[in-house]
């Protein structure tokens, strides 16, 4: 009899871990759902935020506001130096 007392013990125990483990899936999955939406919010503020740049830069291209990418590549490499040269412009 104290073998089977024992072994209905352990089962009780093993029973409420599962359980609490349950419970706290969902909480999880519930958790997850109000953050999956967010994130989808936040990617749609992203690629509208992207596309307005990319707008942008097209007109910039179009109104001929570009720098020789030499310039730039100069500028850049300079940078890692002791005295970086200004910001290239038009």
């Amino acid at each position: 009899m104290t073998n089977l007392s024992s072994f209905q013990c352990g089962f009780a125990e093993a029973s409420s871990l599962d359980t609490a483990r349950v419970s706290r899936a969902n909480g999880w999955m519930g958790i997850s759902m109000e953050a999956k939406g967010l994130a989808s919010h936040v990617q749609f503020s992203q690629k509208a935020e992207r596309r307005r740049l990319t707008i942008e830069a097209l007109a910039d291209v179009d109104g001929g506001n570009t720098v020789n990418h030499r310039f730039v590549q100069a500028w850049a490499d300079s940078l890692d130096g002791e005295k970086p040269i200004s910001l290239p412009s038009q």
